[in-house]
């Protein structure tokens, strides 16, 4: 009959150990509790913004998952964003140095998204924090029309990254950094313009920064059969982001007239006007 060394009994030992804490931790996982404390830190974090989700569980190895999510403003606005799913996992680098971050993933709008996030370094009071965000393959046309641009159509599918410092529920008052990708899209108009009641592109670029309270636009480009363009420039937040003033200048050209216009865009981001020379 064959023995077992010593050695080998404490492996089994230490793997049978390992398969029964994965079970009970899998098979008795306590959703109601953890849920309740999920919304505990996030009221903790993101004071202004409320969270909700229809189902949370744990899946392998160690990372929470959140079925259709919906985050909702508590102004008297109530704007919401859905999510079809996030998984969130500890981000074992920063627990490392003793900084609880976390890593996060999902599908919202037909395409995915993924970032990380942790306490702001050096900062204190309004537990201020460090986001840092990647989109791909958004369908702009499931988030539907937006107040923000006045209810006006967007089409078109989007992909980009975005950090930013701050209170999300503060956006302004914080810091951060963008840049973005939209290809085959469409974007309404508050007024026609040079003949034209919308703006059709085959692809929209554009890159941004946040800084006391201003954007600045370091680039807006977007190229199509219909028309062209760059803009820069800057836009100023107002507490009703719909309200923050624009002050952008930039050129069109028109392929079918073979024509070049200066234009300056001013107005709000809800009512925005453009002066063509």
């Amino acid at each position: 009959m064959k023995t077992f060394s010593k050695r080998s009994i404490l492996i089994l030992y230490v793997l049978f150990a390992v398969a029964a804490t994965a079970f009970f931790v899998y098979a008795l996982f306590p959703a109601e509790r953890v849920a309740f404390s999920v919304h505990r830190l996030w009221e903790d974090r993101a004071p202004g913004l409320e969270l909700a989700f229809r189902t949370l569980s744990l899946r392998f190895p160690a990372t929470l998952r959140l079925d259709d999510v919906v985050i909702r403003n508590r102004g008297p606005k109530r704007e919401e964003i859905r999510l079809d799913r996030v998984g969130v996992a500890p981000d074992p680098s920063a627990l490392l140095r003793g900084v609880p971050a976390v890593r996060f993933r999902g599908r919202a709008f037909g395409g995915d998204f993924s970032g990380r996030a942790a306490p702001a370094e050096g900062k204190t009071g309004g537990n201020p924090l460090s986001l840092s965000l990647a989109v791909s393959g958004i369908d702009l046309a499931a988030l539907g029309k937006t107040e923000l641009l006045g209810e006006r159509p967007v089409k078109g599918r989007l992909s980009g990254e975005a950090a930013f410092t701050g209170r999300p529920e503060r956006f302004a008052e914080g810091k951060g950094r963008a840049s973005f990708r939209m290809t085959d899209g469409n974007i309404g108009l508050a007024r026609a313009v040079a003949g034209l009641a919308s703006i059709p592109f085959d692809v929209l670029e554009g890159a941004f920064s946040l800084e006391e309270r201003t954007v600045q636009v370091e680039k807006i480009t977007f190229s199509g059969n219909q028309v062209s363009g760059s803009f820069k420039g800057a836009v100023h937040l107002a507490r009703d982001l719909r309200r923050s003033r624009i002050a952008l200048t930039g050129t069109l050209r028109i392929p079918p007239l073979n024509q070049d216009l200066s234009a300056v865009v001013g107005g709000t981001m809800e009512t925005p006007t453009v002066r063509l020379k």
